[in-house]
Parts: structure tokens; sequence; C-alpha cells
């Protein structure tokens, strides 16, 4: 499988980045001041997700995402998971 990065890549729309950049405020001093949009909408990132999704969770696979400046990024990478030894 390709990583997710390049796939992500793949997707990018400068037109409708350039529109997030505006909604999000990515401009100094704004809400998502230091932002970085490839412009993907969020029904194609779900697609992206889709095969991730069936894949064991390594943290060490998703840090890199989790701390990209690129929204979609951050978007793409899913939420930790309780294991066993953390379960109550």
């Amino acid at each position: 499988m390709r990583s997710a990065v390049d796939q992500l890549a793949d997707f990018a729309n400068p037109a409708y980045a350039k529109a997030m950049a505006h909604y999000f405020q990515a401009k100094p001093g704004g809400y998502g001041e230091g932002d970085v949009f490839l412009g993907i909408r969020l029904s194609e990132l779900r697609g992206l997700a889709k095969p991730y999704a069936k894949l064991v969770y390594r943290s060490s696979d998703w840090l890199p995402l989790l701390r990209s400046a690129v929204h979609e990024h951050r978007q793409l990478a899913p939420p930790g998971r309780a294991g066993p030894a953390s379960a109550a």
C-alpha cells in the first residue's frame, strides 16, 4: 500500500485549499495560523482512510501525521486506541 502522505497528495486541490485556508483563517494571528491545506474534501478523505482502519494501530506510524502542519494529515490520523494494558 502506498504511503498515506502520497495518497493524500494525489487528491490535492489548490483552489479548494485556498478556500479552506481562508475559512480556517490560516494567516498570522488567525485561528488556523500555521496550518497548510491540501484541499481535500472530507468525503474523499474518508474514502482514503478506510483501508487504514483495518490495520493494527501503532502510534509510531501515525505520530508524523499528527505532528504535521498539514490539516489533512492530522485529519487522516486515527485517534489513539486504548489497549488491554490501559483498559480498566
